[in-house]
């Protein structure tokens, strides 16, 4: 399991690609077959999905994966009066095998520049 850490705009949509490496040789994971979910936790919140989040397969051969959380849900839950917010991303593999395999934490605000 990796760890990876975003700050993002409360206001703007957030999108990140994920690749799913082998652990030897690096190679792409081909996540055919698989589901992915994504768990976000913070305070009163506790998402796996709504209207304005999203997460998927995107390449399934490439091992790609995309995160997407909309500004709309950034801002509420900014509003929350939290702005750390601590994600987990597991894949589903076929069977009754579950694997976290990404997780950190997402800092929203507004004042975030690049």
């Amino acid at each position: 399991m990796s760890r990876a850490d975003f700050l993002t705009r409360a206001s703007e949509d957030f999108y990140r690609q994920v690749t799913c490496l082998q652990t030897t040789g690096g190679d792409p994971v081909d996540l055919t077959g698989f589901g992915v979910r994504l768990l976000i936790r913070g305070g009163s919140v506790d998402v796996e999905y709504d209207d304005d989040a999203n997460v998927s397969i995107e390449d399934a051969t490439a091992g790609e994966i995309g995160i997407t959380l909309g500004g709309a849900t950034l801002a509420a839950w900014r509003d929350t009066g939290r702005t750390i917010f601590g994600y987990s991303l597991f894949l589903d593999q076929p069977g009754p095998t579950v694997d976290e395999i990404l997780h950190g934490y997402i800092s929203v605000d507004d004042e975030v520049t690049e």
